[in-house]
């Protein structure tokens, strides 16, 4: 029997989804109107989970995008037309503000914006998920936050995969066997609102891929869930022992997540090019900063290594013995080998320091914590 806590705490009340419909209904006139007045060809569409009806309490935003070849001549335009709202970072144009308590994040794009057809995703699932499947979408929404494995930005799994997911699967239950049993190199979950290929999961990472089987083990085996919100400390505690680098936040969300991870994999590598006996891993974590959590094992390597080169690879053996004059040779069963100083006796030292080079040669200030 699956245990859980107040699952009704994430599902809106009547009030706050008539209030939501009220107001994207409102803000679509009003947007349509403004564009008007500028006499823009343009199509507003009001896409995201609060119009398809998946959005949990008290966390819902309104997402309206403007598809118009004059996409950025009225990005430009729409400061002055809302001027408390301020540009929001990521990789397309977005407009954010508050209106009655919401955040409205009007998103202005091309019509020929290569992935304009995801668009299709709000009409879709609001048409083919059943009410009680809406919940349990919010319920997966909920539980993936929970553990820290919810948004493409940080790679996890994304709201539009949950529905997917939910619609093949019709519970979070069903949606967690299905983690469980299966290995993410091993599946492909395709959009269906596209003839493309494109597969849903591909936003996961195999490290949040591991944490949700995890976090869906435990569930499916009756372990209770918290519905909070995943915070630094439950990273810090979920990397216990590991190494941990801090660094200011320095850009959007999901480039600071993609560099963190990105540059701690590249140290790593090096790491194992100059010990190959050495192992790593990397995770991070993006709110006010960015925390790094660095694993290389083992925490201290002997500090000579044995190295061994067959005997009848002659030209080597003897680029080895010009390499390194400083050493006797020995011969061992058919190799020719010798006793050779380590370049790394400190694998946690070593990757800690080469991150902190590679973050702060790419623009970020960061120091160790543990």
């Amino acid at each position: 029997m699956v245990v859980v806590t107040l699952w009704e705490q994430v599902f809106p009340s009547e009030t706050e989804e008539a209030k939501i419909k009220e107001i994207i209904n409102s803000e679509i006139h009003e947007v349509r109107e403004w564009l008007s007045r500028l006499e823009a060809e343009a199509d507003v569409i009001p896409v995201g989970s609060t119009v398809k009806g998946t959005f949990l309490r008290g966390t819902s935003d309104i997402d309206v995008f403007v598809v118009s070849p004059q996409y950025e001549k009225l990005f430009t335009h729409v400061k002055y037309w809302k001027p408390e709202g301020k540009v929001k970072r990521g990789e397309l144009l977005i407009w954010n503000y508050r209106k009655n308590g919401f955040e409205v994040d009007l998103v202005f794009i091309p019509p020929d914006y290569p992935k304009i057809d995801t668009l299709n995703h709000t009409s879709f699932y609001k048409e083919n998920l059943s009410e009680s499947m809406k919940n349990e979408v919010r319920k997966a929404k909920a539980f993936f936050i929970s553990v820290g494995t919810y948004k493409a930005e940080t790679g996890g799994i994304t709201g539009v995969a949950i529905e997917e997911l939910i619609r093949k699967h019709e519970t979070l239950e069903g949606l967690c066997r299905f983690v469980v049993n299966n290995q993410l190199e091993d599946v492909w979950v395709q959009d269906p609102t596209t003839t493309r290929s494109r597969n849903l999961l591909a936003s996961i990472n195999p490290v949040r891929w591991r944490q949700m089987q995890e976090a869906c083990g435990g569930m499916l085996n009756g372990r209770s869930v918290s519905l909070r919100s995943f915070t630094p400390s439950d990273f810090m505690t979920r990397h216990k022992g590991e190494g941990l680098v801090r660094c200011d936040r320095e850009h959007d969300r999901a480039t600071d997540f993609s560099t963190a991870l990105s540059l701690c994999t590249k140290s790593g590598n090096e790491l194992r090019s100059l010990e190959a006996d050495a192992k790593f891993g990397c995770d991070a974590y993006v709110n006010d900063e960015i925390l790094i959590a660095v694993k290389a094992t083992p925490t201290v390597l002997p500090p000579s290594k044995e190295v061994c080169i067959p005997e009848e690879l002659e030209d080597a053996v003897q680029a080895f013995k010009k390499a390194h004059p400083e050493v006797e040779t020995y011969e061992k069963q058919g190799f020719v080998c010798a006793l050779v100083e380590r370049k790394v006796s400190h694998p946690d030292t070593f990757m800690k320091e080469a991150l902190i080079n590679r973050m702060q040669d790419s623009g970020y200030v960061c120091k160790v914590v543990i």
